[in-house]
C-alpha cells in the first residue's frame, strides 16, 4: 500500500512504472531467480528486433537497466528502513518533533535521489536511441509485461517460454495508463467519508487546519486529473503514430517531449502541494497525516471489519506492505 502513496510525501497521486526500465528494482523474492533470469534473457533476445537496434545495442542497454537497478535497489531499501523507523518513532506517546523532522527529511531526499536516478538512466538511453526506437522501447517493455504476469501466474511447473511481444500497438486499454518517464502520472485519489472530522482526530488539529489541508488536496486534484487527460492523450497519439509504417523521428520525439514536459509539470504541482500541506503542520503532524492517508487508502480500497477505527491513527495498522510512501515495489518491468 504504501508505495501507491505519491511521490509528494502529503499527496495522494499513485506511481505508475513506464519508461525503459522498473522505477525500483527490487532482488526477486526467494524461489523466483530463476523467473527473473528467464525474464531477462528473454529481452536480450527479443529486445534488438523489437527495437531494430543491433545486438550491441542490446547488450548496452541492458547493462544501463541492470546498473541502475542496482542502484535503485539500495535506495529502496534504504527508504524502506527510513520509513519503518517512522513507524516506529510515531508509535511512541509523545514522538519527538526533531526526529521526526529528520525522518521524513531522509524519505524526501530519497525520492529525490530516485528521481535524479531515473533522469540520469533516461539520458543514456537516449544516447543509444532514437527517439522511434526510445518508442518502440516503452511499447515492446509494456507488451512483455503483460506476457510475464501471465506466464509467472502459471508457476515454476507450468513456466513456458516468454512468447515475442507482438509488435508496438499495446496500451492499457482498462486502466488508460500513460507512458511517462518516471511515475508522475494516474492517480486513483479517494476521500473518506467525513473526511475532516476524521483529519482532526488522526493528526491532532483544529477544524480549521483540517479545512485547509482539503482545501489544498481539493485544489490541486482537478489540475492533475487534467495533467493526466493530456498525457494519455499525447500517448494515444504516440500509439497511432507507431502503429504507421515508417512512423518519423520529428513527430515521436515531439509527443515525447510534449510527455516529459506534462511529467515535469506534474512533479511541480506535487512539490507546490507538498509545500502548502507541510507548513501548516508540525513535523509529528505530516507523519500522523502520510499514516492518515495510508490507513484512508486501505479502507478505501479494502473492506472494513465492524468497529475497526476509521481515523488512521496510531491504533490503526495498514497491511503490511515491502516499501516505503513514494517509491514504488520494484522487481518488475514498466508498467500500469
Amino acid at each position: 500500500m504504501y508505495q501507491r502513496i505519491s511521490r509528494s510525501l502529503l499527496g495522494l497521486i499513485l506511481a505508475i512504472t513506464v519508461a525503459a526500465a522498473p522505477a525500483f528494482p527490487q532482488a526477486p523474492p526467494e524461489g523466483q531467480g530463476g523467473f527473473q533470469e528467464q525474464f531477462l534473457q528473454v529481452k536480450r533476445k527479443q529486445l534488438g528486433p523489437a527495437l531494430g537496434v543491433s545486438q550491441q545495442t542490446v547488450d548496452q542497454l541492458l547493462e544501463i537497466e541492470q546498473r541502475y537497478k542496482a542502484m535503485r535497489q539500495k535506495l529502496f531499501q534504504d527508504s524502506k528502513a527510513d520509513f519503518k523507523r517512522l513507524q516506529q518513532v510515531m508509535h511512541q506517546p509523545s514522538p519527538p518533533d526533531q526526529e521526526v523532522r529528520s525522518i521524513l527529511l531522509a524519505i524526501k531526499q530519497k525520492q529525490q535521489d530516485d528521481q535524479n536516478l531515473h533522469q540520469r538512466q533516461v539520458r543514456e538511453e537516449e544516447t543509444l536511441l532514437t527517439p522511434v526506437q526510445l518508442a518502440r522501447n516503452i511499447m515492446y517493455q509494456k507488451r512483455l509485461l503483460k506476457e510475464a504476469r501471465s506466464v509467472k501466474g502459471k508457476g515454476p511447473r507450468e513456466a513456458v517460454p516468454l512468447p515475442p511481444p507482438a509488435g508496438p500497438r499495446e496500451v492499457s486499454r482498462k486502466t488508460g495508463a500513460v507512458p511517462a518517464e518516471s511515475g508522475a502520472f494516474q492517480e486513483r485519489e479517494s476521500t473518506p467519508a467525513a473526511f475532516p472530522p476524521q483529519l482532526e482526530r488522526a493528526l491532532g488539529v483544529n477544524q480549521q487546519t483540517a479545512a485547509r489541508l482539503l482545501e489544498i488536496r481539493q485544489r490541486y486534484r482537478p489540475l492533475r486529473q487534467q495533467l493526466m487527460v493530456e498525457a494519455k492523450n499525447e500517448f494515444l497519439r504516440l500509439e497511432q503514430i507507431m502503429r504507421q509504417p515508417h512512423p518519423t523521428d520529428p513527430d515521436v520525439k515531439n509527443i515525447l517531449n510534449s510527455i516529459r514536459k506534462k511529467e515535469q509539470e506534474m512533479l511541480a504541482l506535487k512539490q507546490r502541494q507538498d509545500v502548502e500541506e507541510t507548513a501548516i503542520l508540525t513535523p509529528v503532524q505530516q507523519a500522523r497525516y502520510l499514516m492518515f492517508l495510508i490507513s484512508s487508502r486501505q479502507v478505501a480500497k479494502e473492506p472494513q471489519s465492524p468497529g475497526a477505527p476509521l481515523d488512521g491513527g496510531m491504533g490503526t495498522k495498514p497491511a503490511a506492505r515491502s516499501g516505503p510512501p513514494g517509491l514504488a515495489p520494484p522487481g518488475r518491468p514498466p508498467g500500469p
